[in-house]
Parts: structure tokens; C-alpha cells; sequence
């Protein structure tokens, strides 16, 4: 049978869109890791387009390759006529920081993205300048930020749900169970506005955030019973989805958020295993090592512990100083 001719693509950023699926289609079938190469060839051609320079960092941020994250998507936003605009990567610049432990940056970023006046509230990238918002608080367990954030009730459903799931989890976690119970209803309606446009994925993702931080009430509450139950519950229910190229990633996995419960409640084994199923999903997470170190050391997991610890250390290891996880880590290592 005589070879089709090979399609003649219009563009430069066409063409190198075409070549990294055609360098990355052959290895589909195999682990994630087997894209490693495909995307760091694809990101040493790709060409001055913005888009085309961000696409490596999908699969270096699902492999939490997060130095080459920072790279293509500095890249890709310089590549705009206007970088305090370019707000998908500026998302997954931020996230990488953040894996990091580099906040300092990862807030000058989200500053920056504060200075274009189009915030693109309804359309899919308002869900990037938003989670870049919610994203500087949760990483780093400042509830109290959290839960200020603000809301703009003209924002698209899935976008608007960012800033909710932020603000519930962040007033739970925070001491103000009648502002998590507020946030929760809202989240509870934002999913079935969602649901009733048949928009499953983010009903589902929303969905997820509604359990996760109705989880976290009931813990505000003391019915922890309940809480473990609901955060089993949208652990389970975020795991039926992938993730959506829109994001880098959860804001704060369902999955890692219920480790957090388990370990506040002293069932250090079962959130160790909790922490390590997500890093599973989301290799390299910081916030997942440090859990995942700290509910093995608790355990008396001391192996798993030294090899998080480690891990969280070589992933940090250009973290902003003081930071208490890489403190954390070296503490532990030094005394075995």
C-alpha cells in the first residue's frame, strides 16, 4: 500500500506541534517516564510560539520535572506580546515554585499576572489567574489567606469553585466552621450548575472540592467519624478523572488532604500510605514528601522516612531560606 503523504503544516509552531506528537506517540503505550525524551527534544526545537514552547511542560509536570517546568513555561510567557497576560503558564510557572519551596518567586508571579486587566473570569483560562491566587495560600497552609480570598460571582462555574474550595478549606482549617459551612453550600450549588450544563468533567472535579472541604468542617466540628468518610469519598471520586491540561495540577489533592486528616488524628501508618498513593498521581508533590517523610517517621517507617526526606530534599534544595520541611529533613537525616 503506497504511504500517504505526510500532511504540509502551514506554521512553524504547527510544525513543531506535529513533530512532538510525532516523537511522543511512539511511546504512548509505555510508562509515563518513556515522554521524558520526547519532551526534552521537543523543548530544544521548539520554536518562539508561546504555546509551542509551554507544551513540554505538561509532561514535565506530570513527572515533577519541575526545574524544565520552570524553564519552557519562562520561556512561553516571555514569548507573549504581553507575559503578565500569559496566565496558563504562568499557573504552571507558579506551581512548580511552589514544588520548589522558591514562594518568594512563585508570588512575584502571581503579582505580575494581577497587573493585565483582562482576568478572563469566563472563559477556560480564568481558571488559571484564579488558581494561581488559591494556590499561593494552600500550598503553604495559610488559612487565614485562604479563606480572604475573593470571589467574583461573574467568574465561570469551575472558576468560581476555585476560590470557594480555597475559602472552605481555608476558614475549616482556620477555626471558622460557619464560613467553611457557607463556602461548602456554595460549592454544592456550583456543582449541580455545572452538572445541569452536562459539563461532567468539572462537576466531578467540583464535586471532589465540595467533600474534601465538607471533610474538613466536620473535622472543625468533631465529627471526625464523618470527616474520614467524606474524605475517602472525594478522594475516590477525584481519582475517576485525570487531570485537565488547563491545570498543572489539584489545588490540594483530595488524596493528600486526607492524609492530613489521618494524621491529625494520629493514624500515622494510614496516611503515610495515603501521602504515597498521591505521589503516585503527582510525583515529586513537596507538600505530599514531607507528609508522606513525616507519617513514616511517626510510624516508626524509618526507612520510607530517610528516602522522602531525601527525596524532599534534592526537590527542594533551592527552596526560599528557613523553610521548616527542608529543616525538617536535614534534622532527621543528620541523626541516622
Amino acid at each position: 500500500m503506497e504511504t500517504p503523504p505526510r500532511p504540509r503544516l502551514r506554521s512553524t509552531a504547527a510544525g513543531a506541534t506535529f513533530a512532538f506528537a510525532a516523537l511522543a506517540a511512539p511511546l504512548a503505550a509505555q510508562h509515563d517516564h518513556g515522554y521524558d525524551g520526547a519532551a526534552r527534544r521537543y523543548a530544544g526545537v521548539a520554536p518562539a510560539a508561546p504555546h509551542a514552547l509551554h507544551m513540554p511542560s505538561h509532561i514535565f509536570t506530570r513527572l515533577g520535572y519541575w526545574d524544565e517546568s520552570i524553564e519552557t513555561n519562562r520561556r512561553s510567557a516571555a514569548a507573549e506580546p504581553d507575559s503578565n497576560a500569559a496566565v496558563h503558564p504562568l499557573d504552571y510557572l507558579v506551581y512548580a515554585y511552589l514544588q520548589q519551596g522558591r514562594d518568594r518567586e512563585a508570588a512575584a508571579v502571581v503579582q505580575r499576572s494581577t497587573l493585565n486587566p483582562d482576568r478572563f473570569y469566563n472563559a477556560i483560562l480564568g481558571y488559571n489567574f484564579a488558581a494561581m491566587q488559591a494556590r499561593i495560600a494552600l500550598e503553604r497552609g495559610a488559612w487565614s489567606d485562604a479563606a480572604g480570598l475573593c470571589v467574583l460571582p461573574a467568574a465561570a462555574p469551575h472558576v468560581q469553585a476555585i476560590t470557594r474550595f480555597a475559602r472552605a478549606v481555608g476558614a475549616a482549617r482556620g477555626g471558622q466552621p460557619a464560613a467553611a459551612r457557607e463556602e461548602v453550600s456554595a460549592l454544592a450549588a456550583l456543582r449541580d450548575t455545572l452538572a445541569g450544563r452536562r459539563e461532567a468533567y468539572w462537576a466531578t472535579i467540583v464535586g471532589a472540592q465540595r467533600l474534601a472541604a465538607e471533610a474538613w468542617l466536620a473535622r472543625a466540628e468533631g465529627d471526625d467519624a464523618r470527616a474520614l468518610a467524606l474524605a475517602e469519598e472525594a478522594a475516590a471520586l477525584e481519582e475517576t478523572v485525570q487531570k485537565h491540561p488547563v491545570t498543572p495540577g489539584p489545588l490540594l489533592p483530595a488524596r493528600e488532604l486526607q492524609a492530613d486528616l489521618l494524621m491529625e488524628l494520629g493514624r500515622a501508618a494510614e496516611a503515610q500510605r495515603a501521602y504515597e498513593a498521591t505521589l503516585v498521581r503527582e510525583p515529586n508533590r513537596a507538600r505530599a514528601l514531607f507528609g508522606a517523610a513525616g507519617a513514616a517517621e511517626r510510624a516508626g517507617d524509618a526507612v520510607s522516612a530517610r528516602r522522602h526526606y531525601a527525596q524532599l530534599l534534592e526537590v527542594m534544595r533551592a527552596a526560599d531560606a528557613g523553610r521548616r520541611e527542608v529543616q525538617a529533613a536535614r534534622a532527621f537525616l543528620a541523626r541516622r
